[in-house]
């Protein structure tokens, strides 16, 4: 309602169509009026700077990544606006002090004029259950399971006749309705076409984390890992960060292995995420150990809160 009422009134003045309010007060009383404000120099009590504190500390707790799905940044500049709005309001009133009731308003406004941005969810990539994707120095990356199929015998192509075997019996159980005009092998091969493609699709799924939790998660990791360069530890491997997480957040996870196995997914979602971004890196050892580390440039987006649920 406000909206269209503001906005009515400015086409309306471009139109020439603009009606003027009858104000109680005359032109030239205005101006009186203005030239003595200005003159009103207003000073911060003890109260005023109480308040002045306590909303600026309110205005950043908001700020903090996690609280909301908003964020907007709040800086000391925002604490100068805030001081300037509250002596502007004090002014207006021709108050030789700033009251706390000024202050109030000032950061009423000062809400008001924030634009929040809207942060959006983060696409984490769908892994295997066992997907090593850490890069390894040299050959040491093939996996265990491609060593093992190279050893076996040349069965795959016998493999694959059964698999595509097995798909057109999946195919042929769900499709109801083959138009019996064409040949029966067509429409069959276009199904177990789009059948193969869906499957692909639904393996290839990605996860959606919200912005807050994603950053709350790897606030957490991070933060550990930095602890570990502070006691020259040079970095932690991906399933010991895993297991510290499991076992430092068991009182929310819980001993149910469903919660660990999903839980542990994840973070290897959120650890394969960050190493995307080169906000961890792989530090490589003698042993041919792999080991995950911080960026040195990485600082995390939020505060740290360790409260995941």
């Amino acid at each position: 309602l406000i909206d269209r009422s503001v906005a009515t009134h400015i086409i309306d003045t471009h139109r020439g169509l603009a009606t003027a309010l009858d104000a109680p007060f005359s032109r030239e009383e205005l101006q009186i009026y203005i030239k003595h404000a200005k003159r009103v120099l207003p000073c911060i009590t003890d109260a005023a700077k109480r308040r002045l504190i306590a909303r600026y500390r309110t205005l950043r707790q908001n700020d903090a990544v996690g609280r909301s799905k908003s964020a907007y940044r709040i800086t000391v500049r925002q604490l100068e606006s805030l001081i300037r709005l509250a002596e502007a309001h004090a002014r207006l009133h021709l108050s030789s002090q700033v009251q706390p009731e000024n202050v109030d308003e000032a950061f009423r406004l000062l809400k008001k004029s924030i634009i929040s941005v809207e942060t959006e969810a983060v696409v984490l990539d769908e892994i295997e259950e066992e997907e090593d994707f850490l890069p390894l120095p040299g050959n040491a990356n093939i996996s265990q399971q491609d060593m093992d199929t190279d050893q076996q015998s040349p069965a795959p192509i016998n493999e694959q006749a059964l698999s595509e075997e097995n798909d057109i019996e999946n195919v042929r159980d769900h499709v109801d309705v083959i138009d019996d005009d064409d040949d029966d092998d067509q429409p069959l091969e276009s199904v177990l076409k789009l059948s193969k493609k869906k499957k692909k699709k639904e393996k290839r799924e990605k996860v959606k984390l919200s912005y807050e939790d994603y950053q709350r998660y790897s606030a957490v990791l991070t933060s550990h890992l930095r602890k570990q360069e502070k006691h020259n530890i040079p970095g932690l491997s991906r399933s010991a960060l895993i297991n510290w997480y499991i076992d430092a957040h068991r009182d929310i996870i819980g001993d149910d292995e469903d919660k660990i196995r999903d839980h542990s997914k994840l973070l290897k979602q959120i650890i394969k995420r960050l190493l995307k971004d080169e906000s961890l890196i792989v530090v490589p050892t003698d042993a041919d150990k792999v080991l995950l580390a911080v960026h040195p440039n990485y600082a995390p987006a939020g505060t740290l809160d360790l409260d995941l649920l």
